[in-house]
């Protein structure tokens, strides 16, 4: 042998001081399948937690796009029942403009209120059976004379006023429009 070389000797092995029985043997079997399990049973219920968690977001996320048809309908219902709303009252308007002539006056007397104090050549159009039912009851102003015409091209209810530089549309249609429009302003 050479000076550098040595003897390999193998380890040493102590030897146990009880011998493995088959209890033992089943002991170290069932800790080992306990801890499995336990190990097992963490990372199902982490894996369980995700895909809980993912299907939550995905119900969340269905909801949401089920719920924004029926804010368009809701919106869609809302504009229609307004708009019933004003048929109805439009409706109710001209039956008491057709059964009482101070009604018409009213009408005609308001509507010539927007107008500046200085309109001239004041012309008031209404519908045939609306002015003879408004000539007995309507007071000339003193300051302005006003020429009272029957347009039949007008609808019971309706007036219009014309001046030399004005107009006043009172046409149902025309008041209408306008309160539908307040009621629709800022609306989607």
């Amino acid at each position: 042998m050479s000076e550098t070389a040595r003897r390999w000797v193998g380890p040493e092995f102590a030897a146990t001081r009880t011998p493995l029985t088959a209890r033992a043997l089943e002991d170290t079997a069932a800790a080992a399948r306990e801890e499995g399990f336990a190990q097992g049973r963490r990372e199902g219920v982490e894996q369980g937690r995700a895909e809980i968690q993912a299907l939550v977001a995905r119900i969340a996320s269905i909801l949401d796009e089920l719920a924004l048809p029926l804010a368009a309908a809701d919106a869609e219902i809302e504009k229609q029942m307004v708009t019933l709303c004003l048929q109805i009252g439009s409706q109710l308007a001209l039956r008491e403009l057709r059964t009482d002539p101070e009604a018409i006056a009213t009408l005609v007397r308001e509507s010539i209120k927007l107008l500046s104090p200085q309109s001239r050549d004041v012309r008031v159009r209404l519908h045939p059976e609306d002015l003879a039912a408004l000539q007995p009851l309507i007071e000339i102003d003193g300051n302005r004379t006003w020429q009272l015409q029957a347009d039949a091209k007008l609808a019971r209810g309706d007036c219009m006023i014309n001046t030399e530089s004005a107009e006043v549309d009172a046409r149902m249609e025309s008041r209408v429009a306008e309160i539908a429009r307040s009621l629709f302003e800022g609306q989607p």
